[in-house]
């Protein structure tokens, strides 16, 4: 998360909203972790945005114009003007120029508020601009613009804004007339159903009118940017007489940084080649059909070896550039519009100029992104892609072997950056410099590595900092590792330095376990962690030590025992505040619930609890019996837990299990005995004291009276096996690995 940027006093959503009811997210729980809050009583609000603004400010002739908030939502009742429909130069048009380019601004801010259980990772403004009497299919793809979290409140209202955007609405109008500026919302999350799935939700107009729309009127004085197209008499970029001025055309010249530049499709075979030198351009568009039932059609461009250097925008929409390993491309500009298709690999891109670049879907990278620093030492700028944790709608994609350099303050990507490689084994992978390194012994394979500018939260006011890496291979066996993250101050979140800690999820989504750190290099910007012991299939993240991420219960049930009682079982992973736990129990739907014991809180690292509610043998009868945890924090904070079943006319003979040898040397394997041994489809884990799933086994049918568990890979510590019988409770021992 971005550190606040205030509006005034009060954000506008505050303005909307003074008094916020104020809730509490305590604790996570759930085979499948995820972020529990306020499950005392049905949640029906659903995860939405509630009110979104567009924020339009610049200048005219040189005169600053009226910074200006208008309301997404089409009613007036918010106290804002409707964007939809309205004039942005309020019947004054825009002028633009070389002397003297009027500017035109977009930002945004958005609030929404978060179902029970669900967790928005980000949001967005996406925005693109077309002439209003054009066909909106070829005005390339929306550009998004990252609203970043400015602050939240426990009952599940956030807000989200980006307030220095400084791209030009203007440098999109090439010609005069109306234009039309065209937004919508679009916010990604998980849900507590399916806490490793991400979703999207969207403020767009609805349908069928689709997004919100305003206009503005574009004129050209004085001397405008002049327009070449490509009418050819041979390939070669650098001949004036393959290019016709659009202002004057019988005025012939080259391409330069102040020239917009138009290759169209169709009525030749011949088009542009850069085959050594040095070109540059204002805008570049390589036109083509935009049907989406034909085969679509594209002009092409050639930079087989040499430089080109792009100031303004650029535009591909079909795949039409090519480039070569001796081919560089430079985007030199400062507020930029990068709208390529997914299909083109940039072989070497660089980054320069200063400014935000926007690319608008995926940039693939086929040997080398580097950021270069301006001549006058001031950064080279910042390439922003969307940000909805899925590499596959916005990202940087570094391929196998290319390489991701330069990054530092005020230069580096900021949203997705995504890379799949062979892991080396007995070497220190660092992926390209895509800011994580990972050294191991084990032959991994193939792993894919997706960085993200997320922030992650646990409860209460701990949250992550804004940059998190979420690995996937095929192998999923626990292996040991040293891990190195790498950040940037921008990322930081507020979290002093010195209490970085990491922190990892199986689940691609907050709760987060503590994994603490083996050394910091501040000057270096990096936390390592060696002797990592756990299964690479994770997201890890930076914490703050002070504020840590907490969790609490990994898991929790209830069986009936063959006496008629009820045994309880739950596990924490790390615990915060906390006093202990109460137990509930309710006899039917339409009875209240009755507390039936406590069992105090063990420690704050996590710990495995069970409570036989003996109590059930004499209770009144009823065909199923429901519990929950009362989880209370020590300032009182109470939280409860989902609820358990069972039925009480199943009767479940109680087995223990049976380890040996007790503690297992170094190289052996672990005998868990139980009657059941032999039986297929039993569900076996081993999981350490944090609550991490380090070991999945499933039986087959044998004859063997004991089950043989292959531990030897295990660091040396504490942990737990846990075994299902189908059709009965788990059963858990503890043992020690030496």
């Amino acid at each position: 998360m971005k550190k606040p940027i205030s509006l005034n006093k009060l954000g506008l959503f505050e303005r909307l909203q003074q008094n916020l009811t104020i809730g509490r997210s305590t604790w996570l729980i759930g085979f499948v972790l995820f972020l529990v809050a306020g499950l005392a009583s049905p949640v029906l609000a659903q995860t939405r945005f509630t009110n979104n603004f567009i924020i339009i400010s610049g200048s005219r002739g040189g005169n600053p114009i009226t910074k200006t908030t208008y309301s997404a939502k089409a009613e007036t009742s918010t106290g804002f003007v409707p964007f939809d429909g309205h004039d942005l130069g309020e019947g004054a048009a825009f002028n633009r120029n070389l002397n003297g380019i009027d500017e035109l601004y977009i930002n945004a801010e958005a609030n929404t508020f978060t179902n029970s259980g669900d967790n928005i990772q980000s949001t967005q403004l996406l925005y693109r601009v077309y002439r209003a009497d054009s066909n909106p299919d070829n005005a390339g793809n929306q550009i998004p613009l990252n609203l970043a979290l400015q602050s939240s409140t426990p009952d599940g209202s956030s807000k989200w804004s980006y307030l220095t955007n400084k791209t030009n609405l203007i440098n999109f109008a090439t010609t005069p007339g109306d234009y039309i500026v065209e937004v919508a919302f679009e916010a990604a999350y998980t849900s507590s159903a399916n806490p490793g799935s991400i979703s999207k939700f969207t403020d767009d107009n609805g349908s069928p009118i689709k997004f919100y729309k305003a206009k503005f009127t574009q004129v050209v004085y004085d001397k405008p940017y002049v327009t070449l197209q490509w009418t050819p008499v041979n390939n070669n970029w650098f001949d004036p007489n393959n290019w016709t001025n659009q202002i004057e055309p019988t005025a012939s010249s080259v391409p330069n940084k102040n020239t917009d530049v138009i290759i169209p499709y169709g009525g030749t075979t011949i088009y542009p080649k850069i085959s050594s030198g040095t070109a540059a351009v204002h805008n570049l568009t390589i036109a083509g059909t935009s049907s989406t039932t034909q085969p679509r059609i594209t002009s092409r461009l050639s930079l087989n070896q040499g430089n080109l250097y792009i100031h303004g925008d650029f535009q591909d929409l079909n795949g039409g550039f090519t480039q070569g390993i001796l081919g560089f491309l430079y985007l030199a500009g400062q507020a930029q519009t990068f709208d390529a298709s997914p299909k083109i690999t940039f072989r070497n891109l660089t980054i320069t100029g200063g400014g935000v670049k926007t690319i608008t879907k995926v940039l693939n990278i086929g040997n080398l992104l580097n950021f270069t620093a301006n001549s006058d030492g001031t950064p080279a700028g910042i390439l922003a892609t969307g940000n909805t944790s899925n590499p596959d709608d916005y990202s940087v994609k570094l391929a196998d072997g290319a390489s991701l350099v330069g990054e530092t303050e005020g230069a580096y990507v900021s949203g997705s950056v995504y890379t799949y490689r062979l892991f080396v084994p007995n070497k220190m992978n660092t992926f390209g410099d895509i800011g994580i390194d990972i050294y191991s012994t084990s032959n991994i394979g193939y792993i894919g590595i997706a960085r993200n500018n997320s922030v992650y939260k646990g409860t209460g006011t701990s949250v992550s900092i804004q940059r998190g890496f979420t690995l996937s291979t095929d192998y999923t066996s626990p292996i040991t590792a040293d891990l190195t993250f790498h950040y940037l101050d921008t990322d930081l979140n507020g979290i002093s330095p010195q209490n970085l800690r990491l922190f990892s999820s199986e689940t691609s989504v907050a709760p987060f376990m503590a994994l603490n750190k083996t050394s910091a290099d501040q000057s270096e910007r990096t936390v390592t962690l060696n002797s990592f012991a756990g299964t690479l299939v994770n997201t890890f993240t930076l914490g703050d030590a002070a504020n840590p991420l907490p969790v609490t219960l990994t898991s929790f049930t209830a069986a009936p025992t063959a006496q008629g009682a009820a045994l309880l079982r739950w596990v924490t992973a790390t615990e915060s505040n906390n006093r202990g736990f109460g137990i509930e129990r309710q006899l039917g739907t339409s009875e209240a619930w009755q507390s039936v014991g406590f069992a105090a809180a063990k420690a704050t690292t996590g710990s495995t609890y069970e409570f036989t509610d003996k109590s059930l043998i004499t209770a009144p009868a009823s065909t199923q019996a429901y519990y929950r945890l009362r989880q209370e924090d020590i300032d009182g904070k109470v939280t409860y837990s989902p609820v358990a079943v069972i039925s009480r006319m199943a009767a479940v003979a109680s087995t223990e299990l049976t380890l040996s040898p007790v503690p297992v040397g170094g190289t052996d394997n672990l005998s868990v005995g139980l009657a059941e041994a032999g039986q297929a489809g039993i569900m076996v884990a081993v999981i350490n004291t944090q609550g991490q799933r380090l070991m999945n086994f499933t039986t087959q049918a044998s004859t063997s009276g004991a089950l043989s568990l292959p531990v030897s890979s295990l660091a040396a510590g504490v942990y737990i096996v846990t075994v299902q019988v189908p059709g009965q409770a788990a059963r858990h021992a503890r043992f020690v690995k030496l």
